[in-house]
């Protein structure tokens, strides 16, 4: 059942463009009981910003000043 929810959540971060969403969706897929820790969707959050090329710089590194 988690995993089906993430997969709409990472759907529904994707279709809005809200990458904090979607980088929520995928953690929850990764994470077997559905509730990953805080770290683990952050660095989602920067492997979906990275992917997306929205980085600062545009390095494809996460920028670490914000």
């Amino acid at each position: 059942m988690a995993d089906a929810k993430g997969k709409v959540k990472e759907a529904v971060g994707w279709l809005t463009a809200d990458r904090k969403v979607e980088a929520e969706g995928r953690a929850e897929q990764d994470d077997g009981d559905g509730t990953p820790s805080e770290q683990d969707v952050d660095a989602k959050t920067d492997e979906v910003r990275e992917q997306y090329g929205e980085t600062p710089d545009e390095s494809d590194a996460p920028d670490t000043l914000h």
